[in-house]
């Protein structure tokens, strides 16, 4: 995977983005200012000051070296995600900064400030609606628990891919060493989703509750036991929820993305993704596309054989219900 560090483009009108007049050289010479604030700064850090002059120099020197950091950091992301910048800047600007987790932090908030910016400015109806949800949740203007991750081994990701979405804590991460810059916007919609959808939110609680795992783990251990009528409601319902806060949740997600995946690259919330457009080869012309998805990921998802979900009772449930969903989707 290509290294990447991210951009956003701005709009002039309803579906078409400005030309921004932030360049190349406006980034580097804004780094050189920086790294000079830097240098000014650097031999007051470990300095506690003694006298009310000391203080207000050192103050002064902070909030150049936060201005100056700040100004490049976001011309650096509105020119990554506008694909003018090579995906190793990060590594070749920060490396050898021994202060990487603060810059990644600072990186990180704007990246999120400025993504966020982007998807409010966009006019597709189911994401305006979207986002007015998001702006219900979170008034202040950003979600809470976001993380850009793959920088160094102390922002390592907690798992192998492009982008996550934590069910417990509700916490995104996005690797920026597995992410393409073309597709950034579209992957962070997804996990966006994810944060914002009320079934997976219901689903995982009712599904992770110890006392519902541990029912369900008692119901299903004899496979030749008689369950009441009790039981067989409380199994369908643990099990929807299961497929709720996995199988299912995931189609909610990709399947909203890519429903408004061609009015995206129209908007230039991102550009031509190649993994979607491959997925794309394979859906016949007439076939819907929120069955076309789901058949997809259906396809894809595989149960471990440890896992136990594979007891016989469990499984009966989760193939018919996965069975009945396609058939809804296909009336639809």
């Amino acid at each position: 995977m290509f290294k990447i560090f991210f951009i956003l483009l701005f709009f002039i009108s309803t579906n078409i983005f400005a030309e921004t007049t932030i360049s190349i050289e406006q980034k580097e010479q804004q780094f050189l200012i920086w790294n000079q604030t830097r240098k000014e700064l650097s031999p007051f850090i470990a300095i506690v000051p003694t006298n009310l002059a000391e203080m207000k120099i050192k103050n002064r020197l902070l909030e150049e070296e936060y201005k100056t950091r700040n100004d490049y950091l976001r011309t650096l992301t509105q020119l990554y995600l506008k694909e003018a910048i090579a995906g190793n800047e990060l590594d070749s600007d920060f490396k050898d900064f021994p202060e990487q987790n603060k810059i990644m932090a600072h990186f990180s908030s704007l990246l999120l400030e400025e993504t966020i910016s982007l998807l409010h400015q966009s006019k597709i109806p189911s994401l305006v609606k979207l986002m007015k949800r998001y702006d219900t949740l979170y008034p202040a203007g950003t979600v809470a628990l976001f993380r850009v991750t793959g920088i160094s081994n102390d922002n390592e990701s907690p798992t192998l891919e492009k982008g996550g979405f934590h069910r417990t804590n509700k916490s995104i991460f996005m690797d920026i060493t597995r992410t393409d810059s073309s597709e950034w916007v579209f992957i962070f919609l997804h996990e966006l989703f994810h944060q914002l959808d009320e079934t997976l939110d219901s689903s995982s609680r009712f599904f992770s509750q110890k006392e519902n795992f541990e029912k369900a783990m008692r119901l299903t251990k004899d496979e030749n036991s008689k369950l009441t009528t009790s039981d067989n409601d409380f199994l369908d319902e643990w099990v929807q929820a299961g497929l709720d806060r996995g199988l299912f949740a995931e189609f909610r997600a990709w399947n909203f993305c890519f429903q408004i995946y061609e009015d995206g690259k129209k908007e230039k919330l991102w550009g031509s993704i190649k993994f979607a457009e491959e997925i794309l080869l394979n859906k016949k012309v007439a076939q819907k596309m929120s069955s076309f998805i789901y058949d997809y990921l259906d396809s894809k998802a595989q149960i471990k054989k440890e896992s136990v979900l594979t007891r016989k009772i469990i499984l009966k449930k989760m193939e018919f219900k996965r069975e009945e969903f396609k058939q809804k989707l296909e009336k639809q």
